[in-house]
């Protein structure tokens, strides 16, 4: 195996044949937190930035994730009237 073939080939996320692989991506290089981390959280219920700054760290150190973490609660946390965490949704319609 080639350098290049380690770095481009990540290792999926799951255990065992038939389970479909997932590869987890960094969306914190600083506090080495995935995107998996992230949908766990809110999942969980986590529904605000802040939530998940005091969570999993995300963001606190240089903010060049603070995009994506964002991008990733206005994708994943339900869009609807008041999230399950009880904060109104600035998405909601």
């Amino acid at each position: 195996m080639h350098a290049t073939e380690f770095i481009t080939s990540p290792l999926p996320v799951g255990e065992g044949l038939g389970v479909r692989a997932r590869f987890e991506m960094y969306i914190c290089i600083c506090k080495a937190v995935t995107d998996g981390q992230i949908r766990q959280a809110i999942q969980q219920g986590a529904c605000t930035r802040k939530q998940l700054i005091e969570c999993l760290n995300v963001g606190r150190d240089c903010g060049k994730c603070n995009a994506e973490v964002r991008e990733m609660l206005n994708i994943h946390v339900p869009r609807i009237e008041a999230s399950p965490c009880g904060h109104r949704n600035s998405l909601a319609a």
